[in-house]
This record gives structure tokens, C-alpha cells and sequence, in this order.
């Protein structure tokens, strides 16, 4: 058994069989008066499918708002006639336009009417207005609503976007768990790492106790990427074991960019804690923590511990 061919178009007619027509089976062709019983099945099943491709969903993807028909449309393809249309569309400006394959087919649109472009623009018809208008979601009308990125977010300044959950947590400043970003260091119960005598040295042997940015901290050195730039608040809290004169200092990209150091007279009892903020703004940048202290001889580096947070996420501008 074969089945009838189907196209989806729009035939201007159902065929009548007339008293004249052979009544044979076979593919319908008019024309040649042969399948003459199968050619109105074949026109109401070209309505069908072009009906049920619109209904699917392709009346509301339109290609366009045009003035000027395409040259070769495509059948089935749906455009918005704009205000001056010319040629075949002229005298149905703003009314949808659809190729049934041998003529075009027009719609007035209703009030509300919502149609979206390949482009991926949505456009509502106003009746009031009689126009076709851009829709989008405002202060008092309701529709499609964009999403705002990490920076729009952080910026502050763009009033017809949402923010997902996700772009806030993130413009927050904050990790998976729902904390801000940040570590927590020491080397308590650690082996204990030689400091010599007035010689800056990095310390080498914190570890993570704590923290959402495991993957950012190598041992010795917190480095940040693309995704945890901003500004970043840093305890820093040093101590070598029977120093005298002890300093701690905060190094970033290689250079020293805060210490605190104790006088010389300072005995081996103090602890030297201090806290500051840093510009992490540039993937790579990268924190170290040193000691120096000014003993007479070698110290042991133990019971330090350094925090570091992200208070203020950063997005470079483009």
C-alpha cells in the first residue's frame, strides 16, 4: 500500500471530482487526469500539515518585520508586514504574512498577539497603539524578562533585567556553600619550617583548614583566576618560636605589600598579627605570607595562621 505525498501548502481549493473524471486510482495528478479520486485527499492532507505546522508553534517565529516580500519564500515561513509594505503585501500592513507555497496567505493580528523574530526579538501587537511593539517586561507590563550577566549585576545600573539566584550568589561574592569566598590557613601540628635569623622567608608550611578556594591556594602561594577577582580582606598572624624582633609580612606578586615588624627589644612571648585589604584584579595575581625576625640565630616557624576573604567581587570592565 503507498500512501498519498504531502506538502504542506495551503491549496486555494478542495478539488470536486467532476461526472467526467475517470475514476481510477493511483497518484493523484490533476492535470494529467490520472489518481483524480486521491487528488482532493492529497489537498486536504497539504491543508493538514500546513495547519499543524503552524500550530506547532511556527505562527508565533516569524522571520522578520519587513516592508518587501522576499524574493523566493519559503513555504510555510511566517514574517510581520511592517507599516509600508510593497507588492504582494501591499494593503496588509501589520498583518502576518505566511507563504502557502503558490500565494501568500494574511492574518490581522489580535490584541496581545506575541510573534518572535530569528533574530530573537519579541514583539507584541498594541491594539490600542495599532502597532507592533517591542516586548519586554517593564515596571507595569508584564513579559519576557532578560537575564542580567555578573557584571550588569554588579554594576547596578540596569533597571529591565532579572538576576538568577546563581549571578547573585556570585556577584556577591559568594561560593557553593553560600559563604564568600575565602581560606583559612595554619600550620599547627605541621612540621615546622626553619626561619633564619633577619632573612625575609615564605612561609612554606600552612596549610587548609578551612575554606572554598582550596583549589587556589598551592601550599605556599593564594592565586587567584578569572572567576575570583575583587577586593580581599587578609589576616595575617605569624609567630616563630623564641624570636626576638618579629615581623610579619604580606607579599603580592612577588613584592612586599604590608608587614608589621616588632623592635628588636620584643621578646619571644608576642605574636604578630595584622589585618589589611588587597586588589586581586588581574587573573594570576598572587599572595604570600613571610616571617622575618631578628634572633641571634635560626627560629622554628610554628602556630601561624592566615584568613583570607573575598569581601568585594570584581568584573573587569570590557
Amino acid at each position: 500500500m503507498t500512501n498519498i505525498p504531502e506538502t504542506a501548502l495551503w491549496p486555494d481549493g478542495i478539488y470536486q471530482i467532476e461526472t467526467t473524471d475517470p475514476v481510477l486510482g493511483g497518484p493523484p495528478d490533476l492535470p494529467g487526469k490520472t489518481g483524480v479520486p486521491n487528488v482532493p485527499s492529497q489537498q486536504l492532507a497539504n491543508r493538514t500539515l500546513f495547519l499543524n505546522l503552524l500550530l506547532s508553534g511556527a505562527h508565533r517565529t516569524i522571520q522578520a518585520v519587513a516592508n518587501d516580500p522576499p524574493p523566493v519564500p519559503i513555504v510555510g515561513t511566517v514574517w510581520v508586514v511592517g507599516d509600508t509594505p510593497t507588492t504582494a503585501w501591499a494593503g496588509h500592513a501589520n498583518e502576518i504574512a505566511i507563504w502557502a507555497g503558490a500565494s501568500w496567505l494574511f492574518t490581522a493580528p489580535v490584541n496581545g498577539m506575541t510573534v518572535t523574530d530569528a533574530a530573537g526579538a519579541d514583539w507584541r501587537w498594541d491594539q490600542t497603539a495599532g502597532q507592533w511593539v517591542t516586548w519586554k517586561a517593564a515596571a507595569a507590563k508584564a513579559g519576557p524578562v532578560l537575564l542580567a550577566s555578573e557584571a550588569e549585576a554588579l554594576a547596578g545600573t540596569v533597571l529591565d533585567k532579572a538576576v538568577t539566584p546563581a549571578t547573585l550568589a556570585k556577584a556577591l561574592g559568594k561560593g557553593g556553600d553560600g559563604l564568600p569566598l575565602h581560606l583559612d590557613l595554619s600550620n599547627a601540628g605541621e612540621t615546622a619550617q626553619s626561619i633564619p635569623q633577619d632573612v625575609p622567608t615564605r612561609c612554606e608550611n600552612m596549610v587548609l583548614t578551612d575554606g572554598n578556594l582550596a583549589a587556589m591556594w598551592d601550599g605556599a602561594r593564594f592565586t587567584v583566576d578569572a572567576n575570583t577577582l575583587g577586593i580581599y580582606g587578609v589576616f595575617n598572624r605569624l609567630n616563630t618560636f623564641g624570636e626576638t624582633g618579629e615581623g610579619a609580612q604580606t607579599w603580592k606578586n612577588g613584592a612586599r605589600i604590608q608587614d608589621y615588624q616588632l623592635s628588636p627589644s620584643a621578646g619571644s612571648a608576642n605574636v604578630v598579627p595584622f589585618t589589611h585589604f588587597v586588589k586581586m584584579l588581574v587573573p594570576g595575581d598572587y599572595l604570600e605570607f613571610y616571617h622575618k625576625h631578628q634572633s641571634d640565630s635560626a627560629k622554628a616557624n610554628n602556630n601561624s595562621s592566615a584568613q583570607i576573604y573575598r569581601l568585594l567581587p570584581y568584573t573587569p570592565v570590557a
